[in-house]
């Protein structure tokens, strides 16, 4: 007849990190005791050597019993980065038992780069154009991969092995979309035992949703006002108010915009606004006298 194990269904951490600022600090150690015994465990090194000894004639329960270890010699040093097995001697049953199964003391951080980003202009209004960027990465063990945007974890990806990635930012923080505006993209990751790489070298991002390419114009009534207009929607309205009256408004494409302005128009400040895709954007619109009653003017700008 077999004989029963007195031991069964252990349940190890595969690789943890006594360096880490994580909840893998140490590792955990389980295994189901068959009957009550009193017993010694020890973790033991890749050549079977004695590291450290957890507990020594201890008196346990029959049922799932649990061990931690920090990654500490018996002397107090840290153990070397490596593979530890867990022995057991049962004194009642008289049986020493060394587990198989195998757990990793690892404290040394993966190496994350980033290799590309494209395209390097966004704009997440959920039109379709420009909405996403392909971050490109590469990983030198197997770890998760985060992106970063100016230092704060934006979006993480799933656990890979070794190798080169591409993932599909949308232009988000936590799924909370980014305002206008230039960020620096760089990535991180973290393997299985909890240890953190230093953030990799990072590329510039610019975020745009709707722009005018100058934040100040001039022009004179009865002239023509132009302005250029940077934007991934396929049109956009625009209107020219004053202390909250629209005196002027219309629609437009991206790009070269040109309006002829009404000669009525008093000379002083306006307001040029621009708006696609629930976005907007403004610039001051001076006014000028006319040089005389005869002359219609021309915009500047």
């Amino acid at each position: 007849k077999l004989e029963r194990s007195p031991v069964g269904k252990p349940r190890f951490r595969d690789s943890f990190s006594p360096t880490c600022e994580c909840g893998k600090r140490a590792a955990r150690l389980s295994f189901r005791l068959r009957m009550e015994d009193e017993l010694d465990a020890v973790v033991v090194d890749s050549e079977e050597r004695p590291v450290r000894t957890l507990v020594s004639g201890e008196e346990r329960s029959a049922g799932r019993t649990v061990f931690s270890w920090d990654g500490r010699t018996d002397a107090g040093s840290l153990a070397p980065d490596g593979s530890y097995r867990l022995r057991v001697q049962l004194a009642e049953v008289g049986r020493t038992i060394l587990f198989p199964d195998v757990f990793r003391l690892d404290t040394q951080p993966p190496r994350a780069e980033l290799v590309g980003l494209a395209p390097r202009i966004l704009s997440p209004d959920g039109n379709g154009r420009r909405d996403a960027a392909a971050v490109t990465y590469s990983l030198s063990e197997t770890a998760r991969a985060f992106v970063l945007v100016d230092g704060n974890r934006a979006q993480a990806d799933s656990a890979s092995d070794a190798g080169t990635f591409e993932l599909t930012w949308p232009g988000t923080v936590r799924g909370d979309a980014l305002r206008a505006g230039t960020y620096v993209v760089a990535v991180q990751a973290r393997d299985r035992a909890g240890n953190v790489s230093p953030p990799s070298s990072g590329l510039t991002v610019r975020i745009r949703y709707v722009e005018l390419a100058r934040s100040r114009y001039k022009a004179r009534g009865g002239g023509v006002l132009r302005f250029r207009v940077s934007s991934d929607g396929e049109a956009f309205s625009w209107r020219i108010q004053r202390r909250r009256r629209v005196v002027l408004a219309g629609e437009g494409e991206p790009g070269g915009v040109s309006v002829r302005l009404p000669r009525r128009l008093e000379h002083g400040r306006y307001i040029l606004r621009v708006e696609a895709n629930g976005h907007s954007a403004r610039a001051v619109l001076v006014i000028r006298r006319n040089p005389g009653a005869g002359g219609a003017g021309r915009a500047g700008g």
